[in-house]
């Protein structure tokens, strides 16, 4: 069983050390077989809502291409915050 989306996010960004959202999104996708541009856009939210609840940091912003287009791309890390809620919650047993 695969964890949830926003799960997903974090326990990469605690197992990487952190990532540029454009690497962490093209992780995820592939992971979940997802391919379009609703699926990068619901993930881009994701990070969004993981960013405003203090879970995630998210630092370095740089305009980038993608697809044609230029977007405003972040490189995340976790929180230590973040931290403590996932294992508060199970996502991580140790540190």
């Amino acid at each position: 069983m695969k964890l949830y989306l926003k799960g997903f996010l974090l326990t990469q960004l605690h197992h990487l050390g952190g990532m540029r959202d454009t690497h962490l999104l093209a992780l995820t996708m592939q992971s979940y077989s997802l391919s379009d541009q609703f699926a990068r856009n619901s993930l881009r939210i994701a990070l969004d809502e993981l960013s405003s609840a203090g879970l995630v940091q998210r630092q370095h912003p740089a305009l980038m291409s993608e697809h044609g287009q230029e977007i405003l791309s972040f490189h995340y890390q976790l929180s230590a915050f973040g931290l403590e809620r996932m294992h508060d919650t199970g996502l991580i047993t140790t540190s």
